[in-house]
């Protein structure tokens, strides 16, 4: 049976912590990514085993960091759907 959590203003923070984690996080995964495909490109044909290992790597990685992408944009509209109700006035008179 799933659950239903709820979110609101108080977990802003939270959610923009853990939005910063997973951007740094992606960065060090697409500096990982091109150091491996410029290793990649300095690897002889000739050795198939080091050339499977290398790109085993790279798909690895790749997929890593898709995940990452995927969460960080979940993450990301479930802030911004929480955001504008907790920047809208509670009170009529805070509107003047």
């Amino acid at each position: 049976m799933p659950k239903t959590i709820t979110i609101d203003s108080h977990h802003i923070p939270l959610l923009e912590s853990f939005l910063e984690t997973i951007q740094l996080h992606i960065e060090e995964l697409m500096v990982t990514l091109n150091k491996l495909t410029e290793v990649r490109e300095h690897v002889p044909q000739s050795q198939t085993q080091k050339c499977a290992n290398v790109d085993n790597l790279i798909k690895y990685i790749s997929l890593e960091a898709c995940w990452h992408m995927r969460t960080f944009n979940t993450y990301k509209e479930i802030r911004d759907m929480v955001r504008p109700s907790a920047e809208t006035p509670d009170n009529v008179d805070d509107l003047t």
